[in-house]
């Protein structure tokens, strides 16, 4: 918009300043046209009609589209779990406009041309955290742990690998969050919002929890990266091309969205509590407003982060980014 009135005003100068007018004409013409083509894009930013079907995870994530919620509910799918995550990006008849998932997924399945959803963006930059009673379950204690061989695991593995622990995968973080309320557990390595839900439950039982490590500051001191590229948006190829404008908006105004809720929390409490722990696999928006911080939503282009992804998908031995981000 400002280089629009910019444009304006060199328009108004060269007409009422020229002594011949005609001399200026070409330049009036040029100017003219600069004018017109950035007020229709300016209409377009303005009007943009979001009519992308989009599939997410439920958790931090699900944050992230809230925007999207607010112009069509109906329009968007969240999901517990991967496989159906999975299932989506595979699909021979692609259903979602618009697919998160975690980074390593989508970009295993780009890389082996199973799929034609290429990573536009990153989303989440890393939300697992240990809770204990005290630092000192860190010291030979046992740990519920959840996602072997995915990223929760592999990240665990990485950041926590000079520390002795006893160590026991679960199924799920539900499960993992149930072995340390049990009290069979010193530690879990749990992601949040569930991390701080848990803290909250065990207090109403009488017990104190705290968290004791930050998985995201240990990966910043390994590799001098501010957290790990945990959750992607990915997109068609094809359809990108056909309107790169229109999901570059998508982008930006979700990036802006994010920065507006970090300065106005009781946005995102009233939003959290329209959709619910259903639609958004977050308890109530308190939970979210807590935890928004440790949850790292920060919306960037995948392409601008190619260091932290080829950082990041080593751990799962990709390490060319050729086939999985979008051509812009």
């Amino acid at each position: 918009m400002k280089r629009f009135i910019l444009l304006l005003i060199s328009l108004v100068l060269i007409v009422g300043c020229s002594a011949k007018p005609t001399e200026n004409n070409e330049i009036v013409e040029e100017v003219k046209e600069e004018v017109i083509e950035e007020i229709a894009e300016e209409v377009v930013e303005d009007t943009v009609d979001y009519s992308f079907k989009v599939l997410s995870p439920k958790g931090a994530p699900a944050l992230a589209i809230l925007p999207l919620l607010e112009k069509n509910a109906d329009n968007v799918t969240t999901v517990d779990g991967g496989e159906l995550l999975q299932a989506a990006l595979v699909n021979p008849s692609p259903e979602y406009d618009v697919i998160i998932a975690p980074s390593n997924l989508g970009a295993m399945l780009a890389s082996n041309d199973k799929t034609t959803y290429k990573m536009l963006a990153i989303v989440t930059w890393g939300n697992l955290y240990i809770v204990a009673e005290s630092e000192d379950s860190l010291n030979g204690g046992s740990i519920a742990l959840f996602g072997e061989g995915t990223v929760p695991g592999l990240v665990f593995e990485e950041t926590m690998k000079n520390i002795s622990l006893e160590k026991t995968y679960f199924n799920s973080v539900a499960d993992a969050q149930g072995a340390l309320l049990s009290g069979k557990f010193d530690s879990a390595m749990l992601a949040e919002p569930l991390a701080t839900a848990t803290i909250n439950k065990a207090k109403e039982n009488g017990k104190e929890l705290k968290i004791v490590a930050d998985l995201q500051e240990n990966w910043e001191d390994l590799y001098d990266n501010d957290g790990y590229p945990q959750a992607a948006l990915f997109v068609i190829q094809e359809k990108y091309d056909e309107n790169p404008k229109l999901y570059n908006k998508l982008i930006e105004d979700l990036d802006d969205f994010i920065d507006k809720i970090d300065d106005d929390e009781d946005e995102l409490v009233t939003l959290v509590d329209k959709y619910g722990v259903d639609i958004l696999g977050i308890p109530n928006g308190n939970i979210a407003k807590i935890t928004f911080d440790r949850m790292n939503i920060d919306i960037e282009y995948a392409d601008e982060n190619k260091e932290e992804l080829i950082t990041f998908l080593k751990l799962f031995n990709i390490d060319d980014l050729s086939n999985i981000l979008i051509a812009k």
